[in-house]
């Protein structure tokens, strides 16, 4: 079996050259700038050579920065390793030890636990990073004696997939650690007391902190985990701020059996959590006051509703950030969210029970700074937060896939003086009625990017605003407008023309043409065309579109004409043409031998599916990436 080795570090000019000499006699490379890189790809030898690898590094006393040992599952001694003598060397910063995730080239016998025991490093090490290790135990010098530890000077750990491993190490003493990871822990059930590490309440009068410079921590991949403990320090009376005094991101994900989970998070400002029960995520959220960013995926349960109005009456005046993905108990969004004076960003995304999400009232409105609102896969809401109008700073909308929207007030819309962006698509039920297609010509005029389409399959054309002549007025006479009005002229049309650099269209299979009105967007620069299933040709008015950048055609399955090469020539601006899963069109297009190649062949970058047949300056390959 054809094995990999790897060795990297950081070393100085002297020991340079002894580090040559063993690589080239290896027949392996050398690179130069300070790092080396060893590679071997043997079948019988790839044990011998690694040992000769770490070995060697007690020639290299200056050895600094980050190390890194891959394939440290063919060493089977604490003496292959020990030999490194890691320990002796005050320099390195980081160390990195990484075991094969590959369950066939696991089947020798597990010497894991001797092989980390024999890679203890000097006390100065900063970093610690330890992936796929199988054993059942770390090891010592990982462990604390008499209230001491080698890892003392720790900032950052990082423990990675444990399969074996059965409870997590005391690191709550660690005076300097600010980052710690601890993911893919498959066998661990508990995070007890002993996680904090030993500690005096009182040390010499004064009250020593857990955790005490911990600044980002993440507990992931945990299938087993159902208790995560309080620590001891935190029944004590007034005590409760000496456990992670300082710790701002906490990301909890991917724990589906925990139930029982701390609360002393004094300091937190970013909450992540995915797949956990709502119960443990109330225990987490129910004391914290200073949160900034909440992001909560697939948390489980029916308390969901609750753990959001209280996170955010508590945090009323802090949060800028609110994402709620993929939560199934979540029937509609608390109302307090309307008191929430710093929030910039709403996201709610496959929610499939969620109904409403909010009225907001002119009169009690503190979302003054909301910038941007996404919604999209919520199966079950159908219509858009009432009020939106009010939304004086709102810059971006977008809604997609909400399969049950029926209803967008148009007058909501068209008060939205600040809107940038706009994005409503894949809402099949949505019609031309309330005047829609009309509005948009009454929207801002700072417009600069649409995304539009996908709408009710009945249609057999892509409804947007018709103008007859400079003079004609089409006023909207639906009653659920009654509140606006909806004079279109060809004025109102061009100035909202000049404003609008990007636009993405969604069709669907009976569109058999895209509008003519889309000639008259002399400023587009972006044009992207979705899924014009009954689109079989490209207008040549496509090249009255002088300002246009980029042109992508997007799974249109029949289309199989481009314009004519007058029409794609006097698209002088064009850079980048990207034609993705058009089967027809992509064999017209083929480099040279397609009989369309003569219409595309001066646009300095063409995409063809995943391929890049001509590479601008600016792109890169995807087949390189």
């Amino acid at each position: 079996m054809i094995s990999r080795i790897f060795l990297e570090g950081q070393v100085n000019n002297a020991n340079c050259v002894i580090f040559e000499r063993f690589l080239k006699r290896l027949c392996l490379h050398y690179t130069t700038e300070g790092t080396m890189a060893a590679e071997a790809l043997l079948v019988a030898t790839a044990k011998e050579i690694l040992i000769k690898l770490i070995s060697i590094t007690r020639c290299l006393h200056n050895l600094r920065g980050v190390v890194k040992i891959y394939g440290l599952e063919h060493v089977k001694s604490k003496e292959g390793v020990q030999k490194a003598n890691l320990s002796s060397n005050p320099n390195i910063q980081e160390l990195r030890f990484h075991w094969t995730n590959d369950e066939e080239e696991n089947t020798d016998i597990n010497n894991d636990e001797d092989v980390l025991e024999g890679l203890k490093p000097h006390s100065n090490l900063k970093g610690l990073v330890i992936e796929n290790y199988r054993g059942e135990q770390l090891a010592s010098w990982m462990m604390v004696k008499d209230h001491t530890s080698l890892l003392y000077n720790l900032v950052k750990i990082e423990l990675k997939y444990y399969k074996r491993l059965g409870e997590i190490p005391a690191l709550g003493h660690l005076p300097f650690l600010q980052v710690l990871q601890i993911v893919g822990m498959h066998n661990v059930k508990s995070v007890g007391p002993e996680f904090y590490g030993p500690h005096n309440l009182n040390d010499g009068g004064r009250e020593t902190s857990i955790f005490q410079a911990l600044r980002e921590l993440s507990l992931q991949h945990m299938p087993s985990l159902i208790e995560w403990s309080e620590a001891a320090v935190a029944a004590y009376s007034g005590s409760s701020g000496l456990v992670f005094p300082s710790l701002e991101v906490l990301n909890i994900g991917w724990c589906p059996r925990l139930i029982m989970a701390p609360s002393h998070f004094p300091s937190i400002k970013t909450l992540t959590i995915a797949e956990i029960n709502s119960v443990a995520l109330r225990k987490m959220s129910n004391k914290l006051t200073s949160l900034t960013f909440l992001n909560l995926r697939k948390v489980s349960g029916s308390e969901i509703n609750f753990v959001l109005e209280e996170t955010f009456k508590n945090n009323r005046s802090l949060l800028k950030h609110v994402t709620i993905d993929s939560c199934d108990g979540l029937a509609h969004v608390p109302n307090v969210l309307h008191d929430l004076a710093s929030l910039e960003t709403l996201c709610i995304k496959e929610c499939p029970n969620i109904r409403t999400i909010l009225d907001i009232n002119e009169e009690h409105n503190g979302l003054t700074r909301l910038q941007d609102i996404m919604i999209t896969k919520c199966n079950k809401l159908t219509c858009l937060p009432k009020g939106i109008g009010n939304l004086a700073s709102l810059e971006r909308l977008a809604v997609s896939e909400c399969p049950n929207l029926t209803v967008i007030d148009p007058s909501d819309i068209c008060r939205l003086t600040s809107l940038r962006s706009l994005e409503i698509k894949k809402c099949g039920l949505l019609r031309t009625y309330n005047c829609w297609p009309e509005w948009l010509l009454s929207l801002t005029p700072d417009l600069t990017r649409l995304v539009i389409g996908d709408f009710s399959e009945e249609l057999d054309y892509f409804p947007w605003p018709t103008i007859t002549s400079t003079t004609t007025t089409s006023t909207c006479t639906n009653s659920s407008c009654s509140s606006s009005n909806f004079n279109i002229t060809h004025q109102v049309q061009q100035r909202f023309f000049v404003s609008l650099k990007s636009l993405t269209l969604y069709g669907w299979s009976k569109l058999t043409s895209l509008p003519d009105q889309l000639q008259h967007l002399t400023a587009l620069i972006d044009l992207s065309i979705w899924e014009f299933d009954g689109l079989e040709s490209l207008p040549d008015w496509l090249g009255n579109l002088s300002s246009l950048q980029a042109l992508h055609l997007w799974k249109c399955k029949n289309l199989m004409i481009l314009p004519s090469m007058k029409a794609m020539r006097s698209l002088t601006k064009l850079q980048s043409l990207k034609i993705r899963w058009c089967p027809l069109l992509k064999e017209k297009c083929s480099k040279e031998s397609g009989p369309d190649w003569h219409k595309i062949s001066h646009i300095p970058s063409i995409q063809i599916d995943s391929n890049y047949v001509k590479l601008g300056s600016n792109h890169t390959n995807e087949n390189e990436r």
